[in-house]
């Protein structure tokens, strides 16, 4: 039995203990808050110059949130019999990241960079946990972890490709709902011609940020409420088409302003709309979860 003289006053977090093992977790848990703290440092410049992902900056308080109610009810661990596996995938992301955090300071904005050191600081994590716990904790502890992924840019191509589509979609409907109020409308790729004059739907007219937020609104709201992955899955997809829809009120509101008022009009309501919309959307989508 280990000698408990020296142990370190038990809390609702941790049992009581040794106060060499509390170093040696505390140690642990420094070890990787300066992984993590690498990623952000990384991920910032894209949060804070990229409206599309400003919501990155609360994803890590909600991570450790997630972290914090998971480990409440952690169920009792089971390490596992061989570790080489395990370990060998911690040496072997341990040696990517440092290339990798080279790379980066160089490419700030290289997206490919970003996630591969996602990759490799989850699987970090990951193993580790597995390591503590077994196969009981990494399933329970992986969705936290994993959750971080939503603030990690997407993929220039494929982001791209999605925008295109949406201004395509976005504009296409409100082209059709103009002529159906009467307003003459034209289209010409993202852009209506109307009696004022040339409307442009543009990137962030198209409702990208609002898929991207949504999705990670969805994902968090089906975690707090433990919801099971059919209702988590019918989560996400609500989100999107509420985020779309939502998107679409927008821009059909400004591009009516516009044929009635011109440029002038829309710059008045292009920021109030948006977070008017943002908060519906946020809204609804949470009255949804309560559902």
């Amino acid at each position: 039995m280990p000698d408990l003289k020296d142990a370190a006053p038990s809390s609702f977090f941790l049992p009581r203990l040794p106060r060499a093992v509390l170093w040696s977790l505390g140690g642990t848990a420094l070890v990787f808050a300066v992984l993590w703290m690498e990623l952000i440092n990384q991920l910032k410049a894209e949060w804070s110059l990229n409206p599309q992902y400003s919501y990155g900056w609360t994803v890590p308080l909600l991570a450790v949130f997630l972290l914090w109610k998971r480990w409440e009810r952690r169920p009792s661990p089971a390490p596992p019999r061989s570790q080489r596996g395990p370990i060998a995938i911690v040496a072997l992301a341990a040696l990517c990241f440092f290339p990798l955090r080279f790379v980066a300071e160089a490419n700030p904005d290289w997206r490919l960079i970003s996630w591969s050191l996602a990759f490799a600081i989850a699987s970090i994590s990951l193993c580790s946990v597995f390591l503590a716990g077994g196969w009981p904790w990494l399933r329970h502890f992986a969705f936290p972890i994993l959750f971080f992924l939503v603030a990690v840019p997407w993929p220039a191509q494929f982001e791209q490709a999605l925008v295109q589509t949406l201004m395509q979609w976005q504009t296409a409907m409100n082209v059709a709902m103009l002529n159906a109020g009467g307003v003459s409308a034209t289209q010409h790729g993202n852009v209506i011609e109307v009696s004022t004059g040339l409307i442009g739907i543009e990137e962030a007219c198209s409702g990208v940020r609002s898929l991207q937020a949504t999705f990670m609104i969805s994902l968090f709201l089906g975690e707090l409420y433990e919801f099971s992955v059919p209702r988590r899955v019918i989560l996400i997809i609500a989100g999107a088409v509420l985020a779309f829809l939502c998107n679409l009120v927008r821009t059909a509101l400004l591009v009516w302003v516009g044929a009635k008022s011109g440029a002038k009009g829309i710059e008045n309501w292009h920021d109030p709309a948006g977070w008017i919309i943002l908060f519906v959307c946020v809204f609804g989508l949470w009255l949804l979860s309560l559902r």
